[in-house]
């Protein structure tokens, strides 16, 4: 008895749903790197006094701010594709598939 994934009705299985999972995974990424980065220039915001407590300077250089935000972005990916591998199993096309079984594949179900 498996319970993965989580949520059995929907699929991956076309082209389409693929790319409109993807594209709400990639916004949601996006999101978050443009919200941290946006936090990180008001310097009278908690998240702001957090680091800049543990990084060196009086205050966050651009150079901090920047590693800052990539780094929430990786991380944000990180978590956001292994919640929707957990939930629906996205991510499992992405190992490699030979090109003649690409062919095959559907833009849509019709």
């Amino acid at each position: 008895m498996t319970h993965f994934p989580l949520l059995k009705g929907i699929s991956t299985d076309t082209f389409f749903k693929s790319f409109l999972i993807n594209a709400f995974c990639v916004a949601v990424i996006s999101s978050t790197a443009i919200e941290m980065r946006y936090v990180l220039t008001d310097k009278n915001n908690n998240t702001y006094k957090i680091f800049n407590y543990f990084l060196p300077g009086a205050d966050l250089n651009e150079w901090q701010v920047i590693i800052i935000t990539f780094l929430t972005a990786f991380l944000s990916a990180f978590l956001v594709y292994h919640i929707f591998y957990l939930l629906i199993g996205y991510g499992t096309g992405m190992l490699g598939v030979p090109f003649k079984q690409i062919r095959n594949y559907k833009y849509t179900k019709m």
